[in-house]
């Protein structure tokens, strides 16, 4: 009986899930996709965080990928960031494409931009 509840309760703590998404709200862009980020997803390494960041096109009509998922690096001392890389999803959340970002290397966070809502986001808050 004991190896019967041991397996069972190994099988269950395998069988248990990853922590979910939780994607709140950061704000909005021009074009009206809905930019969110994951609180859960959030890693700090020293001065670095890197942060998941979904954007949300399904109120821009001419969006056949109505979600792209992005993975946001950020120096929260130098003010910079990359997009390390990126995943888009059709409306029945299959991968359409996947990429990495093309930039070389950190680049600085530009003022009045989604990227410096996200930075402000990430480095300047206890959340």
């Amino acid at each position: 009986m004991r190896w019967m509840f041991a397996t069972l309760t190994m099988t269950a703590l395998v069988a248990a899930p990853a922590q979910a998404a939780q994607w709140v709200k950061l704000t909005e862009s021009k074009n009206g996709a809905i930019v969110l980020i994951d609180n859960q997803g959030i890693t700090r390494d020293g001065t670095r965080i890197t942060a998941p960041v979904k954007w949300d096109y399904a109120a821009v009509a001419e969006e056949k990928d109505p979600v792209e998922i992005d993975v946001m690096v950020f120096d929260c001392a130098n003010e910079t960031f990359n997009l390390t890389n990126f995943t888009y999803y059709d409306k029945a959340g299959n991968v359409t494409r996947k990429g990495k970002g093309d930039r070389p290397g950190m680049v600085p966070v530009p003022e009045k931009s989604i990227a410096r809502d996200i930075f402000d986001r990430v480095c300047k808050s206890d959340t």
